[in-house]
């Protein structure tokens, strides 16, 4: 199970804490109490600190292969195979002044809002030889035919990120040609009158072109699933040729999730021989609004997704054993300690009894390679 971007430096609005070490992790206590507990060594990576590509590496992709893996043609396998598109962008719909990103994802957007500004955007005359496919609110994923010079990967649509008048790339010759039809739409006109932030950019990012990993994974042979709640990950697993399952809106209001019971999880368990569980982050690449609501958010997925999943474990038949890993939030130094937890038969136990950055530190799995974790979860 990897918790997207779960490890933190101290916080000042935490009193110098992290939020890992104030969460309440009740499941992932009992877990570093009976199990084994340290830190995966991210020392090594030779390449940007991508959640798609640290993911693959954790997966045991080789790290050639796992480079190359980008959000973008990984969420465009989930809308249509990888032979039918040359390149791949993740499209984000912006808030802008015109220079820079003032939101930078209107999740307000509603699904309906969302397609009806696509379809504007598909009449555009550069979206020839372009297909435009939503995949949630104020997100989708843009596919062309081929690759041309100008297509380059795009950077994470961070808040105050720009796109200078020189820049002759796709992605900023989209974000100029996106205002030409999403400045007074109709629907950003109901937007603003309602008082909401205007959808009026696109930004694409994460670009690649279809990735080669399903020859790279090295569990292939395994029936494997991944479940998961986001596009990324649900694309690797394909990729991976996992059978992919929905983990859920885990970050909807309901005080209760929907999200997976114990049955579910069980009946999941029995038909795997390795279940891999990606959890992203409320506004993802690690994005959890801020230090108290990351608390919260942690202790959401303690409660609502590890619980249930540890009841399926601890009812199975057969024995199951159980890691949990932070998975580094993109573009984040590799000084953070990413804390790794491994229970099950055959596991010894340490002396740390919490699974935070600091316990860790002098937990018994010390400086794990990425690339050896899964070989650590089956005992090799």
């Amino acid at each position: 199970m990897f918790w997207d971007g779960a490890a933190d430096e101290p916080r000042p609005e935490l009193e110098g804490a992290t939020p890992l070490a104030l969460m309440r992790g009740g499941v992932c206590s009992q877990l570093a109490e009976t199990g084994s507990t340290g830190w995966v060594d991210w020392s090594r990576l030779n390449f940007p600190m991508r959640s798609a590509s640290t993911l693959a590496l954790m997966l045991g992709v080789q790290e050639g292969f796992a480079a190359k893996a980008m959000r973008g043609p990984l969420e465009a396998v989930t809308v249509q195979p990888s032979d039918r598109f040359g390149f791949a962008y993740r499209v984000n719909l912006i808030t802008s002044d015109g220079r820079s990103i003032e939101q930078n994802r209107v999740t307000e957007c509603t699904v309906q809002e969302t397609e009806a500004l696509l379809d504007s955007l598909r009449k555009h005359p550069a979206s020839r030889g372009v297909t435009w496919s939503g995949i949630g609110p104020g997100l989708a994923v843009l596919m062309t035919e081929a690759r041309s010079d100008e297509m380059v990967p795009g950077v994470p649509p961070e808040v105050g990120a720009s796109v200078s008048e020189e820049d002759e790339s796709f992605p900023a010759c989209w974000f100029r040609a996106s205002a030409e039809v999403l400045e007074g739409h109709a629907v950003n006109d109901v937007r603003v009158d309602l008082g909401d932030n205007p959808a009026n950019r696109v930004w694409l990012w994460g670009g690649g072109e279809p990735s080669e990993i399903r020859r790279a994974f090295l569990g292939a042979p395994l029936r494997a699933r991944m479940v998961t709640n986001s596009r990324m990950a649900a694309g690797l697993g394909l990729q991976c040729s996992m059978q992919v399952a929905e983990l859920g809106d885990l970050w909807s209001d309901l005080v209760v999730p929907e999200v997976p019971d114990a049955q579910t999880w069980g009946e999941w368990l029995a038909e795997s021989e390795l279940l891999a569980v990606y959890v992203e982050s409320p506004g993802e690449l690690g994005d959890y609004h801020g230090p108290m609501a990351k608390v919260k958010a942690l202790d959401r997925m303690d409660i609502h997704v590890l619980k249930p999943m540890m009841d399926a474990v601890q009812a199975s038949p057969e024995p199951v054993r159980v890691m949990l890993v932070s998975a580094p939030a993109e573009g984040r130094a590799e000084e953070i300690v990413q804390p790794v937890l491994l229970w099950g038969q055959g596991i010894e136990r340490d002396k740390t009894t919490r699974w935070n950055e600091e316990a860790c530190r002098g937990g018994s799995l010390q400086g794990v390679q990425p690339t050896r974790l899964v070989a650590r979860l089956v005992g090799e």
